[in-house]
């Protein structure tokens, strides 16, 4: 629900569904097929497994173009990079290098069967009703930032900087919880981290 809405507000439509499989080759194979698709918000729906790095993810998380190869042909083609990449999951493991490139939202319905809630109202209808609206004060916030001479909040991430710089910024800016905090959770349970830290006090 939570990625629909969000590509309903970006795009106007819904998330891509990638179901995550078993294995990590699997799960490459898929998002290839989504980058040739033109598909830019991708969504791994409920996680069973921790999800870690592999070379595709980083790259279309991370590089403005990436080549991949067409499956069952021998020839690459040049795709944008730049995708959002969003997952779910009970307790949803991030490990390796992924951590860096990943911030967590976390919701906790304070009830055992959170599905069984019932609302008033469905997101996605209010969006498709009037997503003009969403998109404007998407906008809004942005351009008051701009306005207010873009007042630099942070030291910019890494290999997003055009994002931190702007996007990060404007949220820090306007009082909102910096985002990059959840990185350090996200560190705190990587079992890759927790292994290296054992080997190293060994």
């Amino acid at each position: 629900m939570h990625a629909d809405i969000v590509a309903s507000i970006a795009e106007g439509g819904l998330a891509s569904a990638i179901p995550p499989g078993t294995q990590n080759s699997e799960l490459d194979k898929q998002i290839v097929a989504a980058l040739i698709k033109g598909d830019s918000i991708m969504s791994l729906d409920n996680l069973v497994e921790p999800l870690g790095a592999s070379p595709i993810i980083n790259s279309c998380l991370s590089q403005e173009r990436l080549e991949v190869r067409i499956l069952g042909q021998s020839r690459n083609v040049e795709v944008p990079g730049h995708r959002l990449l969003l997952a779910n999951g009970n307790n949803l493991v991030i490990e390796g290098d992924l951590t860096r490139r990943t911030i967590l939202c976390s919701l906790d319905e304070k009830v055992e069967r959170p599905e069984l809630r019932e609302f008033e109202q469905n997101p996605i209808d209010l969006i498709r009703k009037d997503r003009g609206l969403y998109v404007h004060a998407v906008l809004t916030i942005l351009r008051a930032y701009i306005v207010a001479g873009r007042p630099g909040q942070s030291t910019p991430l890494g290999g997003f900087e055009p994002w931190s710089r702007l996007v990060r910024d404007a949220l820090i800016w306007l009082g909102e919880a910096d985002p990059l905090v959840t990185m350090n959770e996200i560190r705190d349970h990587d079992p890759q981290r927790g292994v290296l830290q054992r080997v190293i006090a060994a």
